[in-house]
């Protein structure tokens, strides 16, 4: 059985790492980070404990949030992409190939 969280450290500069738990709901999916306000790897570990016990292990997603393939649905499509419209109206020149390019990047 796979863990019910996972903790990992983000440097902070001038300062100490802190850590940030991911909890696993129960059909698998991994939510978002939760920082736990510690510095050092045993109180994160203790902390994430607790929110499991308390119940405290927040949603995979925030409600009405669009997923990441809702919400780039339009990105590098010329006459679609709010970015695109935003550059070419500022004097930019995009080519319908530089952002069919990018596009593809973006689908695979």
């Amino acid at each position: 059985m796979a863990k019910r969280y996972y903790l990992y450290s983000r440097k902070r500069k001038d300062k100490p790492a802190v850590w940030y738990a991911r909890f696993r709901s129960a059909d698998g999916t991994i939510g978002s980070p939760v920082c736990t306000r510690q510095t050092d790897q045993p109180k994160a570990e203790q902390w994430a404990v607790e929110a499991l016990l308390k119940g405290e292990t927040l949603a995979t997603r925030k409600p009405g949030a669009p997923t990441f393939e809702v919400w780039s649905a339009q990105w590098w499509i010329h006459g679609e992409c709010p970015y695109i419209g935003e550059k070419l109206a500022n004097g930019y020149n995009i080519s319908r190939k530089y952002a069919a390019v990018r596009r593809s990047y973006l689908i695979n």
